[in-house]
């Protein structure tokens, strides 16, 4: 009898250490084995301020590495900001300073042909046409647009998770970048921070999860982030509701309700090349945000 209840304690404390460990690490800020993936998140139009009046939002900055604090270019608009977030260099440099594609002769490599050119796979999917100018023609294996103009921005937001999260289960690529409009839509249709703009907000977030629990089973570390804020019914300001944006790091290396300080959105494309474990172009001004670097 004693040998059995021995046996059985034994047992359970094998079982319980078992359970611990691996609760442990699949919540580690250690680096994990495998491929270095990562999953890039723009919520068009978030303000920063408007994230810690949500559940999700909350969650987000005790769970990840954030920063309330990114600047982004001038103008704040939504075009030369994904241009920016993508090329790491001012509108002045890459040449787009309006929602008209208009590059400069000397426009360089942005994330997506880095990545191409490193013999790395990438995907894009967005619901708002011009998001499509970001990356040149051939640099990634899948670009899918969903039409928020003629779906409605709610079902084509909605839809652009549920491609994404696809991809990610099936065909994971090194690089995927997520774009959702449905935001900003309702900030200009409603006005920001307005009911309905928390609405669109919650939405997002709700999207968002989804996601970032299949692109955790495939080893991504996930960025959220933003183009531009906004105020009343517009955006494109030096104001700092225009200028001000979060950033959220989900992955290994980053700790969780770690504060990143003040930040731009030029770093978001070192980031994601430092992630990958490549080299960003020479001509990229940002700076790869440090993992744990508090």
């Amino acid at each position: 009898m004693f040998r059995k209840i021995s046996a059985l304690i034994l047992s359970l404390i094998f079982t319980f250490t078992f359970f611990s460990l691996a609760i442990g690490n699949y919540y580690s800020e250690e680096e994990s084995d495998g491929p270095k993936r990562t999953l890039l998140i723009s919520i068009d139009g978030l303000r920063q301020d408007a994230v810690q009046n949500t559940e999700y939002g909350k969650y987000l900055i005790e769970n990840s590495s954030y920063s309330l604090e990114v600047t982004t270019v001038n103008p704040s608009v939504t075009l030369p900001c994904h241009m920016s977030m993508f090329h790491s260099v001012s509108p002045e440099k890459h040449g787009v300073n309006s929602n008209v594609y208009t590059p400069s002769d000397e426009l360089g490599d942005g994330i997506a042909e880095t990545v191409f050119g490193e013999e790395m796979s990438a995907a894009i999917f967005y619901n708002w046409r011009e998001i499509g100018y970001i990356v040149t023609e051939g640099s990634v294996s899948v670009k899918e647009y969903i039409p928020g103009e003629t779906l409605g921005w709610e079902e084509a937001n909605r839809l652009v998770g549920e491609a994404t999260v696809k991809h990610i289960q099936n065909a994971p690529t090194d690089f995927v970048f997520m774009y959702l409009g449905f935001l900003d839509e309702e900030g200009h249709g409603h006005g920001w921070l307005s009911e309905e703009y928390y609405y669109a907000l919650n939405e997002s977030f709700s999207l968002i999860e989804k996601v970032i629990t299949e692109a955790k089973k495939q080893n991504y570390t996930v960025i959220i982030t933003s183009d531009h804020g906004g105020h009343d019914h517009g955006h494109g300001s030096d104001l700092p509701e225009d200028m001000t944006i979060p950033l959220f790091i989900v992955g290994d290396g980053y700790g969780k309700g770690e504060n990143l300080g003040k930040l731009s959105i030029l770093d978001v494309a070192p980031t994601v090349a430092q992630i990958l474990g490549i080299t960003p172009p020479a001509y990229w001004e940002g700076t790869a945000i440090p993992k744990n670097a508090k």
